[in-house]
């Protein structure tokens, strides 16, 4: 997390003293207590299946959020097992 409580880095490497967008990054989400936490909710939900990993269709490390079946304006985000990943806790959405 950044300073400010944002996903900062590595999404946001400066270069030569400019900032440059350099794709929309990496998800944090693997670490063991996460995986955990999401393994908990989704128990909770009664969805023990959404809790072994994030969506499979958020691109990659160097794409534009546009140029991902996740995250571009139509995107899965949308659907009810991205919304229960996205916001964590069953129940919240």
């Amino acid at each position: 997390m950044g300073p400010c409580g944002e996903f900062r880095y590595p999404a946001s490497p400066k270069s030569n003293g400019t900032w440059k967008f350099p794709g929309i990054g990496e998800s944090q989400c693997y670490e063991k207590y996460t995986r955990a936490s999401l393994g908990a909710s989704a128990e909770a939900k009664g969805k023990k299946d959404w809790g072994r990993s994030g969506p499979h269709d958020s691109g990659q490390y160097k794409e534009f959020p546009e140029e991902t079946g996740f995250f571009h304006r139509d995107g899965t985000w949308n659907r009810e097992y991205e919304q229960f990943f996205l916001n964590g806790t069953p129940g919240s959405y």
